[in-house]
């Protein structure tokens, strides 16, 4: 059975600004301060552990406590058959809790999972109130938010669930993870992501949420509520090639992207907008860069990359980076621009792509259909095919 998820609503978290952060092992980081962020909050829905919750997971509560005001039919009754997929990396909260050890602090026994996808997805559940639901929790790095679509579409295929909701978080405050990017060399000494530029010199880490809600065709509109996006494929393919490293010749990558054209039943001609991955490190922006000049070779998408505006936020990266893209294509009929980023700038070996420079306007007319393209550390790649319809 084919179905193409609605994704109805969204919220999400990115940090204001790269920030120089002289307690880590990198020159630039951007971090979320999640305790700012929940400052004074306090849940609409009666949420009995609330207080007890890491920042993070309360900043995940307020993300959810901002969505159901906007869909309430989220807790009607009878409960929907419910999805929560989950991808996290909390690596500053695993540094707290060995700070609290090493310092005699009491370590309770909740925080060991609350700060994993189990926590994650219990959090969500529970601050809800959903007695069942279909839970997955992955951790496939930068391409975890395509593969958590690829997840949502495959179960509403199935019939199992009539409502998805996905949750990435990265937060990476992280000295370990900081000095483990550092060693790599992949940081960028000058603290900005400049996607696909000849003077690219790395990425910059950041941290992220989003909480995005998928429902089935059926569901939505009997419930009357429009969607903004149709999810009409995800497709994923790892490879052994190297683990925090790239194929040169991007053969995993390909079929991935190949995958997710062919099964959304669309050609390359079809697309409008393709969202990069665009780390800004010399090799990814390489090997995407042949990536979309060999399949779109007949055509001229617009491609785009977020991260020069929030940073790369590792696990949230591709699920955030395309709630961005929509919201712009939705709102402003505009595609979203690389930042910084001037045709000038633009690498010549990489002057085939329809690159959607910051020095020009690029609209968009709508119905869109786009791709969203992620690569992951131990060889995962990812792809997935939307129609953004709008608001």
């Amino acid at each position: 059975m084919s179905v193409h998820p609605q994704i109805l609503a969204w919220r999400r978290v990115e940090c204001r600004g790269f920030q120089e952060s002289p307690e880590l092992p990198v020159t630039y980081y951007g971090k979320v301060d999640w305790e700012a962020y929940v400052e004074g909050y306090k849940p609409s829905l009666p949420y009995q552990g609330f207080n007890r919750l890491h920042p993070v997971l309360k900043a995940l509560v307020k993300s959810l406590d901002e969505i159901v005001q906007k869909i309430p039919q989220l807790l009607s009754t009878p409960r929907p058959k419910t999805g929560i997929y989950a991808a996290g990396l909390l690596e500053a909260e695993r540094d707290w809790l060995q700070r609290m050890v090493d310092d005699g602090h009491k370590i309770r026994p909740s925080h060991g999972p609350l700060l994993t996808h189990n926590g994650i997805n219990f959090t969500v559940a529970s601050f809800l109130g959903i007695p069942f639901y279909s839970g997955w929790g992955i951790n496939h790095v930068c391409s975890s938010g395509n593969d958590l679509l690829r997840l949502a579409l495959w179960e509403m295929e199935q019939g199992k669930v009539d409502i998805a909701i996905l949750v990435a978080i990265n937060s990476m405050q992280s000295t370990v993870r900081t000095a483990y990017h550092k060693v790599l060399g992949i940081v960028s000494q000058t603290g900005k992501v400049r996607s696909f530029a000849k003077d690219r010199d790395g990425t910059v880490v950041a941290d992220g949420m989003v909480v995005m809600v998928l429902a089935t065709p059926k569901w939505s509109a009997k419930h009357g509520i429009p969607s903004a996006a149709k999810v009409l494929s995800a497709a994923s393919v790892a490879d052994s090639s190297h683990m925090y490293s790239l194929d040169p010749h991007g053969e995993a990558w390909t079929t991935a992207l190949l995958e997710a054209i062919r099964t959304a039943g669309v050609t390359p001609e079809d697309i409008q907008v393709i969202k990069a991955h665009g780390t800004g490190t010399r090799m990814n922006d390489e090997v995407e860069g042949g990536i979309i000049s060999r399949i779109f070779s007949r055509s001229s998408p617009v491609v785009t990359a977020i991260k020069p505006r929030v940073g790369h936020t590792i696990s949230a990266s591709s699920l955030l980076e395309l709630a961005i893209l929509i919201q712009n294509l939705t709102l402003f009929g505009k595609v979203t621009p690389i930042k910084g980023v001037k045709e000038e700038d633009v690498d010549r070996d990489l002057a085939s792509l329809k690159l959607a420079t910051c020095d020009k306007e690029w609209p968009c007319n709508l119905p869109a259909k786009v791709v969203s393209l992620a690569a992951g550390f131990g060889g995962f790649y990812s792809a997935a095919v939307l129609e953004v319809e709008g608001e």
